[in-house]
């Protein structure tokens, strides 16, 4: 943006704001006292709405898939066939959609996500393999996590 004072005194001014369009500051009968020019580029309302629309959707496709792999990653876990070490994995794609599914218009994955967080928190502070009520909790959580990613 180009700002210039009417005057003695001229200040020059730029930054990359989102429009094309000259601006005339007016006060009193027709005295001008500024007059801005800013170049950049214009801020599409339609187009954004669109980019928003299409990161949701896209968000919304994946999520699906990452609670799938939660799911064989928690069976692999429970059937000992990966180090119990694994588990962070799981409480990192679980905080992961905690943060992010609301924000993709997925709420109920969050609230969810974050109570399998939780549980899989405790699980891990724990370092011993889940007993069968761990088990059935978090696998009862993956089940609501897989409803949720499908309908917000």
């Amino acid at each position: 943006m180009q700002m210039r004072t009417n005057g003695p005194h001229r200040q020059n001014i730029r930054d990359n704001a989102p429009s094309q369009a000259p601006v005339a500051v007016q006060t009193g009968k027709d005295r001008t006292i500024a007059a801005i020019s800013i170049e950049g580029p214009c801020v599409n309302e339609d187009e954004l709405k669109r980019t928003i629309d299409k990161l949701h959707a896209d968000y919304a496709s994946r999520l699906p898939r990452t609670v799938a792999r939660m799911e064989d990653l928690w069976r692999r876990l429970v059937a000992a066939e990966i180090p119990l070490t694994q588990l962070e994995d799981l409480v990192r794609m679980a905080h992961s959609i905690t943060g992010s599914g609301a924000t993709f218009g997925l709420p109920s994955a969050s609230r969810v996500a974050r109570e399998l967080e939780l549980v899989l928190e405790q699980l891990k502070e724990s370092a011993r393999q889940p007993g069968p009520a761990e088990q059935k909790a978090v696998l009862a959580l993956l089940a609501a996590l897989r409803q949720a990613a499908v309908r917000p």
